[in-house]
């Protein structure tokens, strides 16, 4: 009863919570009205903030010339220069798994050609994922039982409900948002917390209600992550064995070897109140390496060893 009656508190005072509708606000509004109302995670990517920071040119001819290389035939039918037009890229899913394994993503674009994309995504339909265009600036794409409930929601009929209609997701998101670079929000579930505490092993991880965070590229990167649980006992027995692991991975070989566990010594965990808070703070130059780090081991996690430098 504690466990639920707290995150019923919290979950109110979250959704009463006043926000501004700036620009980006109601741009995310515009977006989770095209994400099904049983979405419980949402991450959000905002490239246009990512290209006017000092790190854009080091991220676009490395990572994201990678990642342009995967989606080059999407690029090459619908006219989208993926680095330079689209502006921002939400992407939901389920609280838990499915074999259909639903998911929803929206991609706003710059000068979208909508005639041109809509004609080569329709010459694709019947496949896994469905997608199209919508509102003169979006791409939208979605697989599963979301495919059926995405249409009916950017037709804009009004009877399929949406994440925008859920107060605590939508509160969430514009609480995680904040105009951050990359942001991720989830509500864990119900029915996945209650599996949890059955199994009895970690009752600090089933009490988790909420989870959050962002990164930011600028002068320096500053990423945090929040967990919130239900009560503050939980929170600190979390906090306590998070540092545990993270004291353990700082002297992993495979961490030693990759050169990570530098980045790992300037993490701050701590629990407040019924939240644990994760911070990390690096000045310009490590920014840098740690990025060209991450994609030295994704190359080589993907492309064989002979791909690493």
């Amino acid at each position: 009863m504690l466990l639920m009656s707290g995150a019923g508190c919290r979950r109110a005072q979250l959704a009463t919570e006043s926000v501004a509708i700036t620009a980006w606000a109601q741009r995310l509004r515009v977006d989770l009205a095209l994400v099904p109302a049983d979405a419980s995670i949402v991450l959000s990517l905002d490239l246009d903030r990512l290209r006017a920071s000092p790190m854009w040119n080091a991220l676009a001819s490395g990572p994201g010339k990678d990642a342009a290389i995967l989606f080059e035939e999407f690029a090459k039918g619908t006219g989208i220069d993926l680095l330079r037009q689209v502006r921002h890229i939400l992407v939901a899913l389920p609280g838990e798994g499915q074999d259909d394994r639903r998911f929803a993503l929206i991609a706003e674009i710059d000068s979208l050609d909508e005639a041109r994309a809509t004609a080569w995504l329709r010459q694709r339909k019947g496949g896994a994922i469905a997608a199209f265009a919508t509102g003169g600036s979006r791409i939208v794409l979605a697989q599963g039982a979301w495919v059926s409930a995405v249409s009916a929601l950017a037709r804009k009929g009004g009877a399929t409900p949406s994440a925008a209609n859920v107060a605590e997701l939508r509160r969430l998101c514009e609480h995680a948002a904040d105009n951050h670079v990359l942001w991720v929000a989830a509500i864990v579930p119900v029915t996945l917390r209650r599996e949890l505490i059955t199994r009895g092993r970690f009752p600090d991880v089933a009490s988790l209600t909420r989870l959050w965070g962002s990164i930011d590229l600028g002068a320096g990167l500053r990423a945090q992550a929040v967990a919130e649980l239900s009560n503050e006992v939980d929170a600190r027995t979390l906090a306590r064995r998070l540092n545990a692991y993270l004291n353990t991975a700082k002297h992993h070989p495979d961490m030693l070897a990759h050169g990570f566990s530098p980045y790992l010594e300037a993490v701050r965990l701590v629990a407040r109140g019924p939240r644990v808070l994760a911070t990390l703070e690096l000045p310009a130059a490590q920014q840098e390496d740690v990025i060209d780090r991450f994609d030295a081991l994704v190359r080589a996690a993907t492309m064989g060893p002979s791909a690493s430098p």
